[in-house]
């Protein structure tokens, strides 16, 4: 089989059930503000964190920017916070951020 790891018990960590977790909740809250800080965002309308794999976190980040920016601004803020993220967490393997306009009221954070 291509792509498939098969785990007995015998065969995890012994411990905290790291290797099977996520992320803990303050890793998501520094993404969370990773994506807020950087410059020409306005708001996250939808973060999502999702485990994929053992030490594997894909992030997929919908997010409001700034009304003023254009084609390359956009390009680079995508790009920034998807390489800000990787260097974040050598548990980030995929980075998504789709910018879908600008912010809208209660939208600052989730």
């Amino acid at each position: 089989m291509v792509g498939v790891r098969v785990l007995t018990p015998s065969a995890l960590p012994k411990g905290d059930g790291e290797f099977t977790r996520a992320l803990h909740a303050a890793g998501e809250e520094r993404i969370r503000n990773l994506v807020l800080d950087y410059p020409g965002v306005t708001g996250i309308r939808e973060l999502l964190v999702t485990f994929v794999g053992p030490g594997r976190v894909w992030v997929v980040a919908r997010i409001d920017i700034d009304g003023g920016l254009h084609g390359v601004q956009i390009e680079s803020l995508v790009r920034g916070i998807e390489s800000g993220m990787k260097a974040e967490s050598q548990d980030i393997y995929r980075v998504d951020v789709v910018p879908i306009g600008g912010a809208q009221a209660g939208h600052r954070s989730l």
